[in-house]
């Protein structure tokens, strides 16, 4: 099939993955966002329990503050940071298989074999091979026994041939129905470490000058304390030093790979909001233990959490990015598109084309229809018309229509110009 055909079936997977969603609480703004939310609730609830588990359940209180108040996670939640959805899906799938090794290593019970390997997996099927991290750690874990067990090397592939189990039907079947653009997709994926695409360069240090943009300001500073006191901490040094092992590897791999990205690095969020949670505690501890009664001590630690809480919840940017609607160009224009899109109507087996910047997906989201940022080439052309579809062109004023489009007199030329937001 070509290239068109491939595009349509990823765009059907991701709309019956939203198709419940929506069935449930209707089609909107809100309804497509309610998955990253609960994402990002499962995120926090989880940086409770595994603070708690590796430290105490104070540390576990302040990762979960940490977790919800990190501007960065609450801007991918938004929708104002790329890649929004696949992002969160990915961090939260990440560390839900960590926080399932760390449970698994504390009690050694067999159901968490099993959710390392399906967490795992759903993390493969959302951004690739770094779903499978949980595993390094797993290795480091077992290396640190200096000794071969084979139960433990049974339940590790037990855990691993069910990550297979989830992420290889997928890539099975885009093999067998696209096998040229699939191998091709293969190929561009593998390039992202020797070559810089789509413009997403930077130097070696870039990784870690998004550390404070990922983890809050200052954080450049407070990891190397942070993981000193989580070491000197934690109920379990063998687990902490697996944690530091795999935000070591991630580090590495994505300094080397010339393609970079802000959230390459922060499929490694959980373990080092859980340090740094571990650094504030002993702060905390440490200023209320000036006080002779308890009482006064609940409330001294309440009333600073209560502070670290207003202090990283940054409400003048967040109203800049997300409220202003008289400074705000992306406001603006992301108003004006939706309302353009709303008031799209074409008849059936139309698919719309010349979509400018990635203003398509909204496109697709408001009018129901197939869209697309470019105009179609003739041989996408012509697929098209075997398989009885039509095309409509948006912002037809601004563009020179090729002839074999303007000889369809079935083509359907729109005047209504969406524009770039930022």
């Amino acid at each position: 099939m070509g290239q068109v055909s491939y595009l349509v079936a990823k765009a059907t997977t991701i709309f019956m993955a939203n198709y419940f969603q929506f069935l449930l609480f209707g089609v909107s703004e809100y309804t497509l966002r309610l998955p990253s939310v609960v994402m990002g609730v499962v995120l926090t609830l989880t940086g409770y329990r595994v603070g708690s588990i590796l430290v105490n359940r104070n540390t576990g209180y302040i990762t979960s503050i940490l977790i919800v108040s990190s501007y960065y996670l609450i801007e991918l939640i938004a929708g104002r940071q790329e890649l929004d959805h696949n992002d969160v899906s990915f961090i939260t799938y990440v560390s839900l298989s960590i926080w399932s090794l760390v449970e698994y290593s504390i009690s050694q019970n067999k159901k968490w074999i099993y959710l390392i390997g399906i967490f795992s997996g759903c993390a493969i099927l959302c951004k690739w091979l770094v779903g499978l991290l949980v595993y390094w750690g797993w290795a480091l874990l077992e290396f640190q026994k200096r000794k071969y067990n084979l139960i433990a090397i049974k339940h590790f592939l037990t855990a691993f041939l069910i990550t297979m189990a989830v992420f290889i039907p997928w890539q099975v079947y885009t093999f067998y129905e696209f096998y040229d653009l699939a191998l091709a997709t293969y190929h561009e994926n593998a390039s992202h470490f020797t070559q810089i695409l789509h413009g997403h360069s930077g130097n070696k240090f870039y990784h870690f000058e998004k550390i404070n943009t990922i983890y809050g300001a200052y954080s450049i500073y407070l990891i190397l304390p942070a993981f000193y006191f989580f070491y000197k901490r934690t109920t379990s040094k063998s687990i902490c030093w697996a944690l530091i092992g795999m935000i070591a590897a991630v580090y590495l791999f994505f300094t080397l790979a010339a393609t970079k990205m802000p959230s390459f690095t922060a499929v490694v969020f959980l373990p080092i909001m859980v340090a740094i949670a571990t650094l504030i505690n002993e702060f905390l501890e440490l200023l209320v233990s000036i006080f002779r009664y308890k009482i006064s001590r609940h409330v001294l630690y309440i009333i600073t959490l209560g502070i670290l809480l207003i202090f990283r919840i940054d409400l003048d940017q967040l109203y800049s990015r997300h409220s202003d609607f008289e400074n705000n160009k992306h406001i603006r224009v992301s108003t004006s598109n939706a309302s353009i899109f709303k008031n799209i109507h074409l008849p059936e087996n139309y698919i719309l084309f010349n979509i400018p910047g990635r203003h398509f997906i909204e496109g697709m989201f408001y009018t129901g229809l197939l869209c697309y940022g470019n105009i179609p080439s003739e041989e996408q052309y012509l697929d098209l018309k075997r398989k009885g579809k039509k095309i409509a062109i948006l912002n037809a004023g601004k563009v020179d229509i090729p002839a074999y489009l303007s000889a369809d007199s079935e083509t359907i030329y729109l005047e209504q110009e969406v524009e770039i937001s930022e």
